[in-house]
């Protein structure tokens, strides 16, 4: 692969990286927080389309994991967690840019 090949990968995979960051930052500072303090069936009364827009409203998985969040947060549940035991993990399910593109993360 000759140097000029390498630069140019080099400048379209920053480019790339500054475009994810910037959408990033665009939506986490435009994102709207959501409070979940529902409880029990609260929780079912969640408007699932503003809340969870790319998500099915009526996947009995999302039904599920509203249900789960809303029993540890409520401190009168037995299942409650204190905020520092609350670890959060995201694992490669296709929904990130390098996921689905990842032509440019081979040549960093």
């Amino acid at each position: 692969m000759s140097k000029k090949t390498k630069i140019t990968i080099g400048i379209i995979a920053g480019l790339i990286l500054l475009a994810v960051v910037a959408v990033a930052l665009y939506y986490f500072y435009t994102a709207q927080p959501v409070k979940m303090t529902q409880t029990g069936t609260e929780a079912a009364e969640l408007n699932y389309e503003t809340v969870f827009p790319s998500w099915n409203p009526d996947s009995e998985a999302l039904h599920e994991l509203v249900a789960f969040v809303a029993d540890t947060v409520d401190e009168t549940s037995p299942n409650y967690l204190a905020p520092a035991d609350r670890i959060a993990t995201f694992d490669m399910d296709g929904t990130i840019l390098c996921e689905k593109a990842p032509v440019y993360v081979d040549y960093c």
